[in-house]
């Protein structure tokens, strides 16, 4: 079964230090009609992005640099950028300023769709 896309396709980086999240979320998001390119670190993530990105979907909690300043840094660059925050570890105080900041949180694990769902929202889709 396929997993289709609410809006119409975009481009997504996904970034997460965790190879078999990384390749699910890759995935499911290309099986929903997005071109999508993963990144192994926050640091190849941000080196990755440029203006061609709709959307960041980032692990909350990497080594080196993580998704709060990944999301700072795309921003800062970026402002228009929606970001996608996957966790499984996140503190209440953490994911209450990511979502203050405007960010999707997505806690792990989640279905399939709920992914597909989450990059939907910040392109204003159902």
């Amino acid at each position: 079964m396929s997993v289709r896309p609410q809006v119409d396709p975009c481009h997504v980086l996904v970034i997460d230090d965790e190879a078999p999240v990384r390749h699910l979320v890759t995935t499911i998001l290309r099986r929903a009609g997005h071109e999508v390119v993963a990144a192994a670190s926050g640091e190849d993530g941000l080196a990755a992005l440029d203006a061609s990105y709709d959307v960041v979907v980032t692990d909350l909690v990497m080594p080196g640099v993580g998704g709060l300043e990944v999301m700072r840094r795309a921003r800062e660059r970026f402002p228009e950028v929606g970001v996608v925050l996957m966790t499984g570890a996140g503190n209440p105080a953490q994911l209450e300023k990511a979502r203050a900041a405007g960010a999707v949180v997505v806690e792990k694990p989640f279905a399939h769709a709920t992914i597909v769902d989450a990059v939907a929202a910040l392109l204003g889709g159902s």
